[in-house]
């Protein structure tokens, strides 16, 4: 290479520094910010600095990130910024009272469940009360592992988490859509409890059973209709149970209901037992026994649903001819969910399930009072009818058991 080349090469090597300088000094120019006073002279950067002046806030900045410590300070997050980002998402999560499990917070997601729900809530409610009565004590069992220290993992903040063994991972949960009760698979992916006072509850998914829908079902439910008679040995209480296991809820599904008013009246009960003179199990299984009742259902009048007008009488006709004049008319609830008063601030909720069809009628009634000014469940109950004979399946919690009892009520077709 000659002279004359070598020196057009440096040449161009030093333009080319020139030029990536150029850029970087520019690059730092909108980056660093101005802390020197600009002097009134030319510059050819925007900041209007010189590159000595550049070159200082350089140091300066460098100085300053230097000197703070390297350690992370936690960040205080606001419980109101928490609430909001659990009622944002979009995955299924239940915040429960850690002791009472009535629901204090859902997730976007969760929320969806219970969208249609025709009375005020969740919040408030007990979430048992939107499980079917034959997983109730799993779920209850479940929750009641997670407060155990047996394999947990704990977090900084207190909080204690249990991912719940895999065949106790799927829980039944209702799910409200439109005027009806659906069936829904959950996942329970963690259980997280907070200070003892609060149950996080986190779902993996959910997954809806595939039922055909009521307005489907041709003829709808009038095919139901008919008399019943209380059938004893299959019940587990009677009607006028009193017992503290049984009354302390003071409710009874609203078909059987008519029948406490059968035993609470003294007339009724003085012509009995002159009848039966005795106190005797058998003396009150005959009672039970000659109950009946009359189921009548029918296209509501708003057109929304159906509805069920129930009457009840002592069934004696030969013995007491007084006691059988007539049906005794007790109430008419409409099958759609909207709640009817009963008196005494007592409401009633019965809501069809999407899975009933032309073999059987399938409903949940839910048992309301006044609240501050809030409607709550205190009582649930499940009702399957069929043209043979009406099964109504209750819970009854057992303290010192902690455990939920079945409460069972059976009347055959007459």
């Amino acid at each position: 290479m000659s002279s004359a080349e070598m020196l057009l090469v440096r040449r161009l090597q030093k333009s080319a520094n020139r030029d990536e300088t150029k850029e970087l000094i520019e690059v730092l120019d909108s980056l660093v910010p101005r802390i020197t006073k600009a002097r009134r002279h030319r510059s050819s950067l925007k900041s209007g600095r010189s590159l000595t002046q550049l070159l200082s806030d350089l140091r300066c900045r460098i100085e300053k990130l230097l000197s703070i410590p390297q350690s992370v300070d936690d960040v205080q997050i606001s419980d109101l910024l928490i609430k909001r980002g659990i009622l944002e998402a979009q995955k299924p999560i239940i915040v429960i009272d850690f002791n009472s499990l009535k629901i204090l917070s859902l997730s976007s997601g969760a929320r969806e469940w219970f969208r249609s729900m025709p009375f005020a809530g969740p919040m408030g409610q007990n979430l048992l009360h939107f499980s079917p009565h034959s997983h109730r004590n799993a779920v209850h069992q479940l929750l009641h592992k997670s407060k155990s220290t047996e394999a947990k993992s704990e977090r900084s903040d207190g909080s204690t988490c249990k991912e719940p063994p895999a065949k106790e991972r799927i829980i039944t949960m209702y799910h409200f859509h439109k005027s009806s009760l659906r069936y829904c698979q959950c996942a329970l992916e963690e259980v997280c409890n907070v200070q003892g006072q609060h149950s996080f509850l986190f779902f993996q998914s959910c997954e809806e059973q595939q039922t055909s829908t009521t307005s489907n079902r041709p003829g709808g439910f009038e095919d139901f209709s008919g008399v019943y008679s209380f059938d004893f040995f299959s019940s587990t209480h009677l009607p006028w149970d009193q017992r503290p296991c049984f009354a302390s809820s003071s409710s009874l599904p609203f078909i059987f209901s008519g029948w406490r008013a059968i035993w609470e009246d003294p007339r009724n009960i003085a012509e009995l037992k002159e009848h039966y003179k005795s106190d005797s199990v058998d003396a009150k299984m005959n009672m039970a026994n000659r109950l009946q009742l009359s189921c009548s259902l029918s296209k509501s009048l708003t057109g929304d649903g159906h509805r069920c007008l129930v009457k009840f009488r002592m069934n004696l006709p030969s013995l007491k001819g007084s006691m059988t004049a007539g049906w005794r008319e007790d109430c008419e609830i409409e099958l759609n969910g909207i709640p009817k008063y009963l008196g005494g601030g007592r409401y009633i909720s019965v809501v069809t399930h999407a899975e009933s069809d032309a073999n059987k009628l399938i409903f949940t009634e839910f048992h309301l009072k006044e609240e501050h000014q809030k409607l709550v469940c205190f009582a649930s109950y499940h009702t399957q009818m069929k043209q043979m004979h009406v099964i109504v399946h209750g819970q009854t919690y057992l303290e010192a058991n902690r455990e939920w009892r079945e409460t069972r009520f059976v009347a055959q077709a007459v």
